[in-house]
Order: structure tokens, then sequence, then C-alpha cells
């Protein structure tokens, strides 16, 4: 608009350090979700208050991880030379090269691995669980063996069965459902992750290809086409949440629950 940063040197440091730092540490937030879904899939485990401290630690451990690196060394290399006209600062292609692969490439390439990873465990859990796939054999077999261990239950069904003169379908139907609701929540899963793996590939490949190309040989790229992989990658983290609210109902519900005390606590007292 101005046709120069408005905000002068200290505007320019904090815009340049929350804008790396945010973007790399939501890039790492999604591969530490990746993984731990993949994880979490692969070889299940009952989940308990100690384990969600963790995880919950570990999300936060990203934020001074990422955002220090960042700061440190945009304050040392804005304060040798800085540009007052565009906010941006000067770097060489060396250090391009190793923070696109650390704190870009490297965490898109592990986002797509590992959710590919997991479409391919779901895809099997969804073949073994399948509704098609549970039989009133499978059904009689399970019962069997529970009257089995328990002969006070074979003694009470064949009663009923005695007096109702029709075998019970209740143990069918609850399998059935429990096993739709089962597939019915793979399935959704599969969809949110092939989702969100391709928005991220695409809308950050451009800028994860097109920065190191600016740092090394400025002539050979266009400004138009440098800042469309910046947008691109702005609007990565747009769609994002987008999708998760569309396929995820645990995400849709703790995002309602939000919106609801901000609206009981905050716009119902002001207005």
């Amino acid at each position: 608009i101005y046709g120069y940063f408005p905000h002068g040197y200290a505007g320019c440091v904090i815009w340049l350090i929350n804008d790396y730092s945010c973007s790399s540490i939501s890039l790492m937030s999604l591969s530490l979700i990746s993984v731990h879904r993949y994880v979490s899939i692969k070889w299940p485990t009952p989940t308990n208050e100690e384990l969600d401290k963790k995880k919950v630690l570990t999300i936060v451990l990203i934020w001074p991880i990422t955002f220090i690196p960042w700061a440190i060394s945009i304050l040392i290399i804005t304060s040798k030379d800085y540009d007052h006209k565009v906010c941006n600062y000067l770097y060489t292609y060396q250090y391009v090269l190793v923070a696109d692969s650390f704190a870009y490439l490297l965490p898109v390439l592990v986002v797509v691995a590992f959710n590919y990873l997991t479409f391919v465990a779901l895809v099997e859990k969804s073949k073994r669980i399948s509704p098609n796939r549970i039989s009133v054999a499978n059904v009689g077999s399970a019962a069997t063996a529970s009257t089995r261990n328990n002969p006070r239950e074979l003694t009470s069904a064949s009663n009923t069965e005695q007096v109702n003169n029709r075998p019970s379908f209740a143990t069918s139907n609850q399998i059935n459902s429990t096993t739709k609701a089962t597939f019915k929540r793979d399935k959704n899963a599969l969809i949110c992750i092939v989702c969100i793996a391709i928005n991220v590939f695409v809308n950050w490949s451009l800028f994860i290809v097109s920065w190191p190309i600016n740092a090394i040989c400025p002539s050979c790229l266009s400004d138009a086409l440098y800042e469309l992989g910046s947008w691109t990658a702005y609007l990565c983290s747009t769609i994002n949440p987008i999708i998760l609210f569309i396929f995820h109902s645990s995400f849709r519900k703790e995002l309602t629950r939000i919106f609801q005390y901000v609206k009981t606590h905050l716009f119902e007292r002001l207005f």
C-alpha cells in the first residue's frame, strides 16, 4: 500500500521473528500430531492423565525451541544490514538452505510421510473391522465362548429362547452398531488425513522451492512468484482448521465449546 514498510526497524524485526517462527511452529506441531496419530493407531495404548500432560508439554516446548533460533538469527542479521524500504533481512544462500531444510522442508516431509503411513494403517484396520465381515457365525462363536465360561448365562439364554421361541439378536446388533460407528469414524479420519497432507504439500511446496532460488539467484525468480509462495504458505494455516472442523468431531466440539464460552462470558457482558 505505502510502497515501503511504515513501522520502522523495531516493528520490522518483531514482524520477521513472528512471521518465520510461527510458520515453523505450525509445521512442527503438525509434524508431531502426524507422528503421534500414526503411533496411536499402529500401537494403541490406553490414554491416561500422565500421557496427556506429556503431550501438552511437548507442544508447549515447541514454541521456545523454534522461536529462539529464529529470533537470534534475525536480530543478528538485521543489526548488520537492514533495508528500510522493505521489511526483509539480507541472508546468504547457505543460511537459507539450512533454515529452509530444517524449518520447512523436513516438517512437510514428516507430515506427508506419516499421514501416508497412517492412511495405510487405517485402511488395514477398516478392512479388519468392516461391518460386512461381521457374521452371525462370529457372533455365535463369541456367545458360545461367553456361556462356556459362565454356565448360568447358558441356562438363562436357553430358558429365554424356550419361552420366546426365537433367538436373541441383541449381541449381534450391538456388535454391528459399534463396528459401523468405528468404521465411520475411521473413514472420516482417512479423509481428514488425506486433505491435510495434500494441503500442506501443495501450499508449502512453492515457498520451500522459491526461497532458496531467490537467495542463490534473485534474478532467476520473479518477485510475483516468490510472493505467491509466501501467501500460499499462509493459506495452508487457514485451510487446516477448516478441514479439521469438517472432519474431526472432537475438534468441532471443542471449538464450539470455546465459542459458546466467549459468547456467554464476554459478548453478553459487553452488549
